[in-house]
């Protein structure tokens, strides 16, 4: 798309399109989404720290103070998990949670696993905890060219078209400059829960895997569950402590 005009200005029609089919068949509560138990990880490469093998960790005094009072793991969640890993069908079923908005990077929702057995129709087993879902959809990323190209300028001595298609535009390089993608960003959350999970529970809620998700509609995404951490906005806790002491 660097070399090609024509390509790049297709890419922002298609961008425009998918967006607005996203956006004509929101995620709502009781939407059910089939979960592909840890799937990114057997589909994508994720990154692999040689130097250092673990990050160091804070003086111990630091870490005292972090790591005390931790909130436990959901256990019936991680059942549920490897239950369906190795048969059945797991599907998330979505109760509350905000919509992932046009260009942003995620949305999150918060809902609860139902699993079926092999060869059953009815919900074996539904787990009743909360878990919120973090779901990367790159149709709703924010990508510059989806505005008009007219929008963008060339730098002083730069041409708009490129002089063979070997070279790349310098404008159009700038253009798609920030594009993120989805499976790079599940990328990096992955090797932060792995590599900070002594903090998990603490200063980090528990991760509960990195899977594909189907939407109704078929098309596959990918997410993570974590422990839903809903809490009341500081403002609302400072109200609910004074109220306490009048």
């Amino acid at each position: 798309m660097e070399r090609h005009w024509p390509d790049a200005r297709a890419f922002c029609e298609w961008t425009i399109r998918a967006q607005a089919d996203t956006l004509s068949q929101r995620l709502e509560v009781d939407t059910l989404l089939d979960v592909r138990v840890g799937a990114f990880s057997t589909q994508e490469h994720v990154m692999c720290f040689r130097w250092p093998p673990q990050p160091e960790k804070p003086p111990p005094e630091t870490l005292d103070f972090v790591l005390q009072d931790p909130r436990p793991r959901k256990l019936r969640v991680d059942s549920i998990l490897k239950s369906a890993a190795e048969t059945g069908a797991l599907r998330f079923k979505i109760t509350d949670g905000h919509r992932h908005e046009p260009d942003t990077f995620f949305g999150v929702f918060v809902g609860r696993l139902e699993w079926t057995a092999a060869g059953s129709d009815e919900v074996s087993e539904a787990c009743e905890t909360d878990i919120c879902l973090k779901l990367f959809d790159e149709t709703m990323f924010p990508i510059p060219p989806k505005k008009p190209l007219a929008q963008y300028r060339p730098r002083a001595g730069e041409e708009f078209e490129p002089p063979n298609t070997t070279q790349r535009s310098p404008f159009l390089r700038r253009a798609f400059h920030s594009m993120k993608f989805a499976n790079d960003m599940m990328r990096h959350e992955l090797a932060v829960y792995e590599r900070l999970q002594y903090l998990q529970g603490t200063l980090l809620p528990h991760a509960y895997g990195f899977h594909e998700f189907v939407l109704p509609g078929g098309r596959k995404i990918y997410g993570f569950f974590t422990k839903d951490a809903r809490s009341l906005q500081v403002r609302y806790a400072h109200e609910t402590t004074r109220s306490r002491y009048d």
